[in-house]
């Protein structure tokens, strides 16, 4: 016992030795500039694009043009340097054509290079080991940051001319793909280009995993549909396009114009605020224009401040993205809700990754959410400022969440300057209610889910539901909800402490019109947080017994000075509050003064 507590007494003396040191370091360099003084990281740095495009054979049909190549590189061009990105190509196997690294000049390069080498001749649709392959080096741990694979397939799974080993591929993906997908906090972004893809399979990969599923009618609308899934995959900044006309204010460094052409139509160009002409074949050493047949792509580095006008074909689609220190940060939003689901809208405007809380600034600006559903209707809102949140401003929405595609813009006016984000939510129709409770039984240590349909809408004698149990050791448990009252329900046990349960559902039933739907429900966590919320106001804290050592069986030996360790302890911990209070000062000085200059820039 006593040598423990030397032990531990030794321990204690490095830690505070540690602990000093640290000290030392802070107050050497907390004076530093840049993003590690103020511990904070751009998002976008994080982020890691997987994409994997189909080249079966059946390519030669639904894509006899080979606008998969223009797709990928506006996908290129696009990602922000500094994230992480690798292309396959897949059919019987997966064959790397840009391998992962970091996105630079050189990576950008070689993928638009590359991008060439996607052809129509492969052999079988091998889904399985694509998602495998691409998902290798990624692990569970945050600071992997953003993970999302972008997927393009005009089939379904076909590994072989056994139809028996298709379908175990398929359940494979179901059962034990998707759940490691699940665990490393990967978001699947799927494209279906034909009417005969596996669809249910695309949009259930794209469900469970928290991301977006395009269905294309033809090739000519793949580059549209790579641009909505790196949107959601890649957050980016904007500014506003009026019709032909959009603002660039001083906090900007640099800004992308993408512009959808159609065919036949007049070259692009752009009018500086000196009302210059710039064209493909006209422009400055800071200007990258980049052409293809369906679009154009033109970046601007330190450009003039002022308006600027784009002489082009209007699209709905066109955007002006924009390079800044001052942002615009949304929450994040779900890429699918259900009819009348509240889902709240949190903006903050920040100034090299800090919330900008300066009530100068704050009162220069107002934040307007616009809302247009799937049948053109619009609902505009202004979000209000949180008292208690200083930089937040919220909006919630939900009466108008009907059943379609929602565009969903978010805009900041200020008094020199915009930004702008939009993010395209599909809302599918409220098909049932997901219940979870506590078994009644004390001594079963238990939870109760149960899927409630709404009679109004599902034949209740038609609803099936499987559940894909993971256990914490990985193993995958398939389990048919019974019947209960009209609903569908399931008792699982619940896990180890520290441990979880994940369950992704497949349901089926056919609605009183008579069609076949797939209600999507949401993989449920079943951990300590779940837990907590249904016990609300309970006491489980565990409490851990004392050392239980006989006093008679302690040898006299020198007892580990606890008063000496305690003394150096509270002066190292004076010594570094004092240094930790002055570093919180310079620090809130260093920022108030940038934000006061930025003010002044943007007031100017």
């Amino acid at each position: 016992m006593i040598a423990r507590g030397l032990k531990r007494q030794d321990a204690v003396l490095d830690y505070l030795k540690i602990k000093a040191l640290t000290v030392c370091i802070l107050l050497l360099g907390g004076v530093a500039d840049g993003p590690m003084a103020s511990g904070n990281t751009d998002p976008e740095s994080l982020s890691d694009v997987r994409i994997l495009i189909d080249v079966s054979g059946s390519m030669q049909l639904n894509d006899p043009g080979n606008l998969r190549i223009p797709a990928l590189r506006l996908l290129v061009n696009l990602l922000p340097p500094g994230s992480r990105a690798g292309v396959w190509l897949f059919a019987a196997e997966s064959t790397p054509l840009a391998p992962v690294g970091n996105v630079d000049d050189e990576w950008t390069a070689r993928a638009l290079e590359s991008a060439s080498g996607i052809h129509s001749h492969g052999l079988l649709t091998n889904i399985e080991d694509v998602l495998k392959v691409a998902a290798e080096g990624w692990n569970a741990t945050p600071e992997n940051g953003r993970k999302n694979i972008l997927l393009l397939t005009d089939g379904v799974v076909d590994i072989s001319k056994d139809p028996e080993a298709n379908k175990s591929s398929r359940t494979a993906i179901l059962t034990r793909v998707i759940p490691e997908l699940q665990r490393l906090s990967v978001r699947v972004h799927t494209i279906a280009l034909s009417e005969n893809a596996d669809h249910d399979l695309l949009k259930k990969l794209s469900f469970d995993t928290g991301g977006g599923y395009q269905s294309v009618r033809s090739a000519q609308q793949l580059e549209r549909a790579f641009l909505a899934l790196f949107k959601k995959a890649v957050p980016t900044d904007s500014v506003p396009l009026a019709g032909d006309k959009f603002s660039i204010d001083s906090g900007i460094d640099e800004f992308s114009v993408l512009v959808f052409r159609e065919p036949g139509a007049q070259p692009t160009r752009v009018i500086n605020p000196k009302r210059t002409e710039i064209a493909e074949d006209d422009h400055g050493e800071n200007i990258r224009w980049r052409h293809e047949a369906g679009h154009d792509l033109i970046t601007i580095k330190q450009p003039e401040t002022g308006e600027w006008r784009l002489l082009a074909n209007l699209d709905p689609d066109n955007q002006v993205m924009i390079v800044t220190d001052l942002k615009l940060q949304l929450n994040e939003l779900p890429n699918y809700i259900s009819e009348h689901e509240a889902v709240e809208f949190l903006a903050r405007i920040t100034e090299k990754g800090e919330t900008i809380v300066n009530p100068d600034f704050l009162s220069l600006i107002e934040v307007r959410l616009e809302q247009t559903d799937g049948l053109g209707r619009k609902t505009d809102w202004i979000f209000k400022k949180d008292p208690a949140d200083i930089g937040s401003f919220r909006q919630s929405v939900e009466e108008t969440l009907t059943a379609g595609e929602h565009t969903f813009r978010i805009v900041v006016n200020g008094r020199t300057f915009q930004r702008e984000t939009e993010h395209r939510i599909p809302v599918v129709e409220k098909f049932m209610d997901v219940e979870i409770s506590r078994t009644s039984d004390p001594e079963i240590n238990s939870i109760r889910i149960r899927l409630i349909p709404d009679p109004a809408i599902i034949e209740l004698d038609s609803l099936t539901a499987d559940a894909a149990v993971i256990h914490p050791s990985g193993e995958a448990e398939r389990i048919a909800l019974a019947q209960g009252n009209g609903a569908r329900e399931m008792v699982i046990g619940i896990p180890s402490a520290g441990e979880r349960i994940l369950i992704n559902f497949t349901v089926s039933a056919k609605t009183r019109r008579g069609d076949t739907v797939h209600p999507p429900i949401r993989p449920i966590v079943v951990d300590q947080h779940l837990l907590d919320a249904l016990d609300k106001g309970d006491e489980g804290a565990a409490k851990r017994e004392p050392d239980k050592d006989h006093p008679e069986t302690k040898p006299v030996i020198q007892q580990p000075d606890w008063m000496m360790t305690g003394i150096i302890a509270g002066t190292v911990n004076l010594v570094f509050l004092i240094a930790g209070f002055f570093i919180y000062r310079f620090v809130q000085k260093r920022s108030a003064k940038q934000q006061t200059r930025l003010i002044d820039r943007l007031a100017a």
